[in-house]
């Protein structure tokens, strides 16, 4: 199918050519209209993604920057402007530690974690089927061309690694990437605690 095609058969043969027209022009105006949504939308949304950007870039580099620089570490209150600093745990297991990490994890009982990909996915609950499918198939007479793909998704790794920091638990931070992002939250308060 190419190029426009006529859609007159699709109305009675005794409707009058005006109705016709009429319903054309509708559909007409409805696809132009549907277009101009299309595009409003891709507009929004390169838009909001320069915005969170740029939120990103204020809340977690220059503010706490500047309030660094101004040794300033509580949370305050400045022209009704309420100013919180947290701390984020962030991080993923960077590439060139990764076999390490998954060993540390293994040897540490902590291999749960781990979701490893032959072609259908394991889950951080399913260790043991997981080894066990891989033994059966690499004990086949005829071997499968089979990769592994072993990772521990960056969320998991975080939920991990705070887990661990509240229980008081030692583990090598730098291997797993893992470091404490300074954040800021600005929020209107009710009361200005502060004389500036």
């Amino acid at each position: 199918m190419s190029g426009q095609e006529n859609y007159d058969d699709i109305f009675e043969e005794d409707m009058p050519e005006i109705i016709k027209d009429n319903a054309l022009a509708q559909i007409k105006a409805t696809a132009e209209q549907q277009e101009e949504a299309e595009i409003a939308v891709e507009k929004a949304e390169e838009k909001l993604s320069i915005a969170k950007k740029e939120f990103v870039r204020i809340s977690e580099k220059v503010f706490p920057e500047l309030l660094s620089s101004l040794e300033m570490t509580e949370d305050i209150t400045v022209a009704g402007l309420r100013v919180q600093l947290t701390e984020i745990l962030r991080g993923n297991i960077p590439a060139k530690h990764k076999d390490k990490a998954m060993k540390w994890l293994n040897d540490k009982d902590h291999g749960d974690i781990i979701k490893r990909q032959i072609i259908i996915e394991f889950g951080k609950d399913e260790e043991k089927w997981a080894n066990k499918f891989m033994r059966d198939c690499y004990q086949r007479k005829k071997q499968l061309n089979m990769k592994v793909k072993r990772t521990v998704h960056a969320q998991t790794l975080q939920a991990w690694c705070r887990e661990m920091l509240t229980e008081g638990e030692k583990f090598p931070m730098e291997l797993f990437g893992i470091f404490l992002q300074t954040s800021t939250k600005v929020s209107r308060s009710l009361i200005d605690e502060t004389p500036f």
